[in-house]
């Protein structure tokens, strides 16, 4: 708590020092400090610097990681998309999003069809990337999902040739 109590001393003395809110975001995430909190000190630091892709990613990794509202988490990937289309954490990560959103009951919708969306996205990543951590674990949970069988076998057989420590 010492080091969020001397970015808000920070803050009282220059509240124009945008940048940190994203130190004290990352601080309260660390420190498991509500969502909602966290996800307001980011918003502040992207007043000051809106294209930030490191305080985008930041925000929507931690927005995924603590199940935050999924539509705010997708906006942070979508904007850093809006940048840099091709950056594979954005990709995942929107991707991620939706398929907690999924997971959790809140998206609506024909889900098959945003299950294919979803696995599209993974795949991409996997093709740019294939040791990206969790794309292959990911894939194999929305093509089994699907009735997709082999291609669950598949990836979930890249997950653990990936890092058997973590299904051993």
């Amino acid at each position: 708590a010492g080091a969020i109590n001397d970015f808000t001393e920070a803050l009282r003395l220059d509240p124009s020092l945008k940048i940190i809110y994203r130190y004290r975001a990352l601080a309260s995430y660390m420190l498991d400090k509500p969502i909602n909190d966290v996800l307001a000190d980011y918003d502040k630091a992207l007043e000051g610097w809106p294209n930030d892709v490191g305080t985008l990613l930041d925000a929507g990794e931690n927005c995924n990681h603590d199940n935050g509202p999924w539509q705010k988490c997708e906006g942070y990937f979508d904007r850093v998309l809006a940048l840099q289309p091709d950056r594979k954490k954005a990709i995942f990560g929107k991707a991620e999003a939706l398929y907690w959103a999924m997971q959790n009951d809140q998206y609506t919708g024909d889900e098959n069809v945003k299950k294919r969306e979803i696995a599209a996205s993974f795949e991409k990543v996997a093709k740019m990337d294939p040791k990206f951590p969790n794309v292959h674990r990911r894939l194999g949970s929305l093509y089994y999902d699907l009735d997709d069988y082999d291609a669950a076998i598949r990836e979930m057989t890249a997950a653990v040739e990936q890092k058997p420590e973590a299904y051993a």
